[in-house]
């Protein structure tokens, strides 16, 4: 009786850590996917004033400066939403950038 309880009690930890194997693997793969399937980018322009919204009339956030490298996430007609290595996230117009 002692040994079955023992056997129960190595099963369920056994299929408990494979439940948290596949669950961790899951969620790397999602997370691979969503980092390589936003396109980079370059910024073309010598110097252009990141916004909070895609329009002219947004706040300026920042300035990015030719040669930075960003992520883009969205676009909205002709702006779009780009997020730097750092995390910060903004809308820029999409002629300021090139695709790489």
């Amino acid at each position: 009786t002692r040994r079955l309880a023992i056997k129960k009690a190595l099963l369920l930890c056994a299929i408990l850590l494979s439940l948290m194997s596949v669950s961790s693997l899951l969620l790397a793969h999602k997370s691979h996917r969503a980092m390589n399937v936003t396109p980079s980018a370059i910024v073309f322009a010598p110097s252009i004033t990141a916004k909070s919204s895609p329009d002219n009339s947004g706040t300026d956030l920042f300035v990015l400066h030719e040669g930075t490298k960003v992520r883009i996430t969205d676009q909205v007609g002709n702006w779009v939403r780009i997020r730097l290595a750092d995390g910060n996230q903004a809308w820029i117009p999409a002629d300021s950038v090139e695709k790489i």
